[in-house]
């Protein structure tokens, strides 16, 4: 992953050979547009619709209504006079290489911007060599030494310490959102579940994955269940690879039990019909449909 420019990408290519896979910063990306936004287009009520436009873009997770949407937008921008520069900029730069920055390409690869690697930058480039230019290897080679010494410091002391990292409590913090979720759920299958949004008309797939190592240390003890054991189509888990209120929702009502225990021929109740030939469960308060 790197910055809104090929600098990077060519060094990475003369050194390491092309690779297999090519992100561009997601913050950066939205920096650019909203740079040439202002500058091609002269009307404020005008830029908010076109900055609207490549945002939900950028957004949409299924690849195929993605490459529906931009060729709409185009066509749309095209129309106006006011939008056809902004339109030639969006097609020529960015439209040829939508596998780097539209959400549809990067699902559950668990980065999204570069934030981590440009803050350690800053800490060497301020803290470290205090905002001068270094020449010598050597002492540049001294300065990078030193700050690796220091954050393993930081690590046993966070480690000793206990410590919650920044996932553990993203973590936790959905699972008390996830607790209180009222959508209905469907079942699939044993291993996929579609949760409905509360706050749209969207509808989010969870599956479950293959058992994830002992070891694993995102792991919600409530749910029994680790980040890797199951994935969902939203945003927050398939894009910012957290483990979302719809995984716990699903983990914490325990619905692989309560569906393994209906009667296939049943459907979901003795005293129910059959449904689409698929379970349909509110797990507010887990009454059967």
């Amino acid at each position: 992953m790197t910055d809104d420019t090929e600098s990077f990408l060519n060094s990475w290519r003369t050194v390491l050979g092309v690779p297999e896979k090519r992100l561009l910063c997601t913050w950066h990306v939205d920096r650019s547009w909203r740079r040439s936004i202002v500058k091609l287009i002269k009307k404020p009520e005008n830029q908010i619709q076109a900055y609207k436009v490549v945002r939900c873009l950028l957004m949409e997770t299924e690849e195929e209504a993605f490459y529906i949407m931009l060729q709409e937008a185009l066509k749309n921008f095209n129309e106006t006079d006011e939008f056809r520069e902004f339109k030639n900029y969006f097609e020529h730069v960015y439209c040829k290489r939508t596998e780097a920055w539209a959400y549809c390409h990067r699902k559950w690869l668990g980065i999204n911007t570069n934030m981590h690697i440009e803050s350690m930058h800053r800490t060497i480039k301020y803290v470290y060599l205090q905002g001068k230019k270094v020449k010598r290897l050597d002492r540049a080679l001294f300065y990078l030494m030193k700050f690796v010494r220091d954050r393993v410091f930081d690590r046993l002391i966070c480690l000793e310490k206990g410590k919650i990292s920044s996932k553990i409590a993203q973590l936790r913090k959905r699972h008390k959102v996830g607790q209180k979720l009222t959508s209905l759920c469907i079942r699939k299958n044993e291993e996929e579940w579609s949760v409905a949004s509360t706050k749209s008309n969207e509808i989010y797939i969870v599956k479950k994955n293959v058992a994830c190592s002992e070891g694993c240390t995102l792991m919600c003890k409530e749910c029994k269940q680790c980040l890797h054991n199951f994935t969902c189509t939203c945003i927050d888990n398939a894009i910012q690879w957290n483990m979302c209120k719809h995984i716990h929702y699903i983990c914490s009502r325990n619905l692989n039990e309560i569906n393994s225990a209906v009667p296939e021929d049943e459907g979901l109740s003795v005293h129910s019909p059959k449904v689409d030939e698929e379970e349909m469960v509110i797990c507010e308060d887990r009454k059967f449909l």
